[in-house]
C-alpha cells in the first residue's frame, strides 16, 4: 500500500496533516509524518516509520498571509519497508513541488479558501495517480547479460532496440513480459568475435558475474558459420557460464523450419552444456521480435536468481604466529567475503589497541565493518606453542553478522560461542575438525535466528527509530563501546570533523586517529561527564595524528542500545563560534572605549522603564553612583512628573523609531541643573538616552 501525505506548519497549532491519500487512510505512521518538520532541514530525506519507509521533501511557498511571509510544507510518500529508489523518488517529489509552486495563490488553501483548497487537492490526487506501481519505486538487483557473436551480426542494433523497449516501459500488444528482467539496472557487455582471442582466465573474470548469455549470428553470411561455431562453444563451455540460460538470435533471416534444423545441427547446439537454450529468428529487427526473445531470457533469469537468505552470517578462525605472521585457520562458509586476511589483521590490530599489552587476554567485543555491511563478534583466547609451551599465540574467532541483525540478538549467542572456542583451541591445528566446528556454529546460529525472525523484526523497528533520529541530528554523534572504546557507530556529521568517510571511522579505536595521551584525556573527560548528573557541556581541543586541532563542545551520556552498553558523545565544532566571540569581544571593547570617551550621561532603558545600563557624565561622576540607577525603574529614581515625561518619550521613540530631543531640570545636591536629552531607539523594546549637562539652571529665566 502506498500513501501520500501533505503536511502544513500551522502557526498556531504547529505541524499537522493537511491531506492524506488514499482519503481517510488509517495508518498510525501517517499521523507522525508532520513531526518530521521539527527534525529535518528543508529538502529531500528518507525516514523510517515501523514497517514503512517514507520519502519526504520539506519546502516553502510564498504567502502574504503567514507571519514569516512563507508557508512551510512537507510532501511525503510512504511505502513498505524495502530499499527505495531514492533518486527516482527525489525527482518525483521535486516535480510535485515545482508544479505546486506554479499554482497561483496556492497559499490561500491554508487560510480557508475553498476554491484553492479544491485546486490543491486535485493537484495532490493527480500526483498520487502519477506515482508508478510500488515495485517500480524500489531498488532492483542489477541484471548482467553477455552478448556475443561475429562482427556485423546486428548486436548493436538489437541492443539499441532493447534500450528503446526499456525506455518505453510499455510494449504494445502485451505479448511478452520483461517485468522479471530487472531492466532498470540492466548491464550489457557486448563482444565481437574475431577468432584470434584466447578464452583463458581473462574471460573467466569477465563472465563470472553474468546472469545470461545472448549469441547473435547473421544467418545469411555462411562464411562466418565455422568461426562462429568454434567461439560459441568456447564461451559456452567456460565453467562460470555453463549454468546460465542461452538465448540464440538468428538475425537478418527468413529461415524456414528445415533451414533452422540444418543450422542447429551444424552449430551442434545440442552439445552445449547449458540446460536452457532457445533460439529466435529475426527477419527485420522490431520491438515485437526483440521483446519476445528477451521475454524468454527474462523469465529464465528470474527462475535462477537465488532467494537471498534473510540474514548473512559466517565464522572465521585465525592465529597470530609471531615467526610466521597471520595464519588463516578456517572460514565458513568459504564465500563469506573477499579480503579475509585483511579483515583478520584488522581484528588483531584493534584487539591490541583495546587491550594494550594484554594481548592474550580472553575477552569478547563487537566490531563493525562498514565496508562489509556486517558486524563481528570477536572472541580472543591463546594457544601454546607445541615445542615451546612458554610461547603463547593469540587465537581469534570472529562471528560475522549482517548489519540488519540487532546487537541484542547477537549477544544471545556469546556464551555458546565461548564454549565452542574453548574446545576449538584444543584442536586448532586440525583443519577438518576446525571446519566442522565452524560449520556447527554457523548451523546453530542460523537455526536459532530463523526461529527469532519475528523478534528480530520488532527489535529492528525500535533500532530504526533510534537510527533515524541519530542520522537526522545536526550535531556530530559518535557511539563508543563503553568497555573497549571502539567506535560502534557515527553519523554523517562526524565525517566533517574527522575528514574521512564513515566506513573508515566505524570500527576503529580512537588511538588510530589520536595519540594515546590525547585519547586518555578525552576518555577521562567523557567519563566525568557521564558520572555527573546534569553535567554542562565541556569544551576541548580535539588534536589528531594528522596535525589538525578542532575546538569542540562535548556532551557525553551513557546509553544502552540493543543490550550493548555504549557512550554517546555529541560533538559540536565551535571553530566559527570562537571566531565570532573573539570578534564580539573586540567589538565590545571598542564600544566600551567609545562610550567611556563620551563625557555625557548615558542610560539604556527598557519599554517598561527599567534602567538596564547607566553611566554618569564626567562632571557628575563623583555625585551620582551607578548602583543607585542600574536595575531600577525610572519611577524609583526620578520624581513622579519627571518619570512620567521620560515614559512618554520612551513610548513615542519606540512608536516612531525616530530620535526625540527634550530638556528638563533636575535637582542634584539641592542645586537645579538644566539638561538636554537625546533619546534614540536601541532595540525592539529599548531606548538609549544621552543626557548633556547644559549648566546651572537660572530660576529667574
Amino acid at each position: 500500500m502506498k500513501y501520500v501525505v501533505l503536511s502544513h506548519f500551522d502557526e498556531r497549532m504547529g505541524p499537522k496533516v493537511y491531506y492524506t491519500l488514499p482519503k481517510n487512510a488509517s495508518h498510525e505512521e501517517t499521523d507522525q509524518i508532520p513531526l518530521l518538520m521539527d527534525l529535518y532541514d528543508h529538502g529531500f530525506f528518507i525516514h523510517i516509520f515501523g514497517d514503512l519507509r517514507s520519502a519526504n521533501y520539506i519546502f516553502d511557498i510564498p504567502s502574504n498571509l503567514a507571519r514569516g511571509r512563507n508557508e512551510m510544507l512537507l510532501i511525503s510518500i510512504l511505502l513498505p519497508q524495502t530499499d527505495l529508489d531514492t533518486e527516482f523518488l527525489k525527482n518525483l517529489l521535486d516535480q510535485f513541488v515545482q508544479e505546486l509552486k506554479n499554482i497561483p495563490d496556492v497559499h490561500k488553501a491554508f487560510h480557508d479558501s475553498e476554491e484553492k483548497h479544491a485546486e490543491l487537492i486535485e493537484h495532490l490526487k493527480e500526483f498520487y495517480d502519477s506515482i508508478p506501481e510500488e515495485t517500480r519505486l524500489h531498488k532492483r538487483r542489477t541484471t548482467k547479460v553477455f552478448v556475443f557473436g561475429p562482427a556485423g551480426a546486428g548486436k548493436q542494433t538489437i541492443i539499441e532496440e532493447l534500450k528503446n523497449i526499456i525506455a518505453q516501459r510499455k510494449i504494445q500488444g502485451n505479448q511478452y513480459d520483461l517485468s522479471d528482467l530487472l531492466i532498470d539496472d540492466l548491464s550489457i557487455m557486448k563482444y565481437d568475435i574475431s577468432g584470434k582471442e584466447s578464452f583463458g582466465d581473462f574471460w573467466v573474470d569477465k563472465l563470472k558475474d553474468q546472469d545470461g548469455l545472448v549469441f547473435i549470428l547473421d544467418s545469411k553470411d555462411k562464411s562466418l558459420y565455422k568461426q562462429a561455431k568454434i567461439n560459441l562453444h568456447k564461451i559456452a563451455n567456460i565453467s562460470v557460464v555453463e549454468h546460465l540460460p542461452l538465448l540464440i538470435i538468428f538475425n537478418k533471416s527468413d529461415l524456414d523450419d528445415e533451414d533452422l534444423r540444418e543450422i542447429n545441427k551444424y552449430l551442434e547446439i545440442n552439445t552445449l552444456p547449458q540446460e536452457n537454450i532457445k533460439y529466435f529468428v529475426t527477419a527485420d529487427i522490431t520491438s515485437d521480435e526483440i521483446g519476445r526473445a528477451f521475454s524468454w531470457l527474462s523469465k529464465q533469469i528470474s527462475k535462477r536468481v537465488p532467494i537471498s537468505p534473510w540474514a548473512r552470517i559466517g565464522a572465521l578462525l585465525a592465529l597470530w604466529n609471531e615467526p610466521v605472521g597471520l595464519e588463516m585457520l578456517s572460514v565458513y562458509p568459504n564465500d563469506l567475503f573477499e579480503e579475509l586476511e585483511e579483515t583478520a589483521i584488522r581484528i588483531l590490530n584493534v584487539s591490541k589497541s583495546v587491550f594494550g599489552e594484554e594481548r592474550l587476554k580472553k575477552s569478547f567485543f563487537t566490531l563493525p565493518f562498514a565496508k562489509l555491511n556486517m558486524s563481528a563478534s570477536i572472541f580472543t583466547d591463546y594457544v601454546e606453542d607445541s615445542e615451546s609451551p612458554e610461547q603463547k599465540y593469540p587465537l581469534l574467532l570472529a562471528i560475522f553478522y549482517e548489519d540488519k541483525i540487532p546487537i541484542e540478538i547477537i549477544t544471545k549467542f556469546n556464551e555458546f560461542i565461548r564454549l565452542k572456542l574453548a574446545k576449538i583451541r584444543t584442536f586448532y591445528s586440525d583443519g577438518p575438525n576446525v571446519e566442522n566446528a565452524l560449520k556447527s556454529i554457523y548451523t546453530h546460529i542460523s537455526k536459532k535466528m530463523t526461529n527469532m525472525k519475528s523478534t528480530v523484526k520488532a527489535l529492528l523497528s525500535a533500532e530504526h527509530r533510534y537510527q533515524t533520529l541519530f542520522e537526522g541530528a545536526r550535531d556530530a554523534i559518535v557511539l563508543f563501546d563503553y568497555k573497549t572504546g571502539i567506535i560502534i557507530d557515527a553519523n554523517k556529521q562526524v565525517e566533517k570533523i574527522l575528514d574521512r568517510p564513515l566506513e573508515d571511522i566505524i570500527g576503529i579505536h580512537p588511538t588510530e586517529i589520536q595519540t594515546q595521551e590525547e585519547y586518555d584525556k578525552f576518555r577521562m573527560l567523557f567519563l566525568m561527564q557521564i558520572s555527573t548528573e546534569d553535567a554542562l557541556p565541556a569544551v576541548l581541543n580535539m588534536n589528531f595524528l594528522d596535525g589538525r586541532s578542532i575546538p569542540v563542545e562535548l556532551i557525553a551520556n551513557k546509553v544502552q542500545v540493543g543490550g550493548q552498553h555504549l557512550v554517546q558523545c555529541n560533538f559540536r565544532d565551535i571553530t566559527e563560534r570562537i571566531k565570532s566571540e573573539k570578534i564580539l569581544k573586540k567589538s565590545e571593547a571598542l564600544n566600551r572605549a567609545l562610550v567611556n570617551a563620551i563625557p555625557d550621561m548615558i542610560l539604556r532603558i527598557s519599554k517598561e522603564g527599567k534602567i538596564i545600563y547607566f553611566k554618569p557624565s564626567n562632571s557628575l561622576r563623583s555625585k551620582l553612583k551607578q548602583t543607585k540607577f542600574e536595575n531600577k525603574n525610572i519611577y524609583e529614581v526620578l520624581s513622579k512628573k519627571m518619570a512620567q515625561i521620560t515614559a512618554d518619550y520612551i513610548e513615542r521613540t519606540l512608536e516612531t523609531r525616530a530620535t526625540q530631543v527634550f530638556t528638563f531640570v533636575f535637582s542634584i545636591n539641592n542645586k537645579q541643573q538644566k539638561f538636554e536629552a537625546n533619546m534614540v531607539p536601541y532595540a525592539t523594546n529599548e531606548v538609549l538616552l544621552i543626557v548633556r549637562d547644559t549648566g546651572e539652571h537660572n530660576k529667574g529665566k
